[in-house]
């Protein structure tokens, strides 16, 4: 499917015209419009990435966007440069999320419990602990935690 064919259905899926993001990219409005009607698969990779930004989706999405299934839920929600942050500091700080779920009433997702002792024994012996901080045993415990999760991840 060719870039102009998607890019006109996603503005349509989210109420958007051309000039919306134009305005949101800095590129003239022209561009915008000459890529719906030309249809092409051939666009700046620059245009792109400023498009696929103004969208709030990666050209990864957008080049997998389907128009017959309309099966990308992501590409309808527009995401704001803060709310990436705020996504990934919820991310990157799993003990926090129990937190930052209940003070904002969502539901949590059930977690499994995982032990991490032995990715941190692991971790340490092999970096050594002499002199390790209160701060690189918390840089231990959340990488042992990411391997662990994506372990558990890979046998399910």
């Amino acid at each position: 499917m060719a870039i102009g064919a998607k890019l006109k259905q996603i503005l349509e899926d989210r109420g958007l015209k051309a000039a919306d993001i134009a305005a949101q990219t800095g590129l003239p409005v022209q561009t915008i419009y000459s890529l719906i009607s030309r249809d092409s698969n051939k666009a700046s990779i620059d245009n792109l990435i400023k498009i696929c930004g103004a969208l709030g989706i990666t050209v990864e999405e957008f080049n997998q966007y389907d128009l017959k299934t309309k099966n990308n839920t992501m590409l309808k929600i527009a995401v704001t440069e803060h709310e990436n942050k705020v996504i990934t500091a919820y991310r990157d700080n799993p003990d926090m999320q129990v937190a930052v779920d209940k003070l904002l009433d969502v539901e949590s997702a059930p977690r499994r419990k995982i032990d991490i002792s032995v990715y941190k024994q692991n971790i340490a012996a092999g970096t050594g602990e002499e002199g390790f901080t209160p701060k690189k045993f918390k840089e231990v415990d959340d990488f042992a935690r990411q391997i662990a999760e994506l372990e558990a991840d890979e046998s399910d």
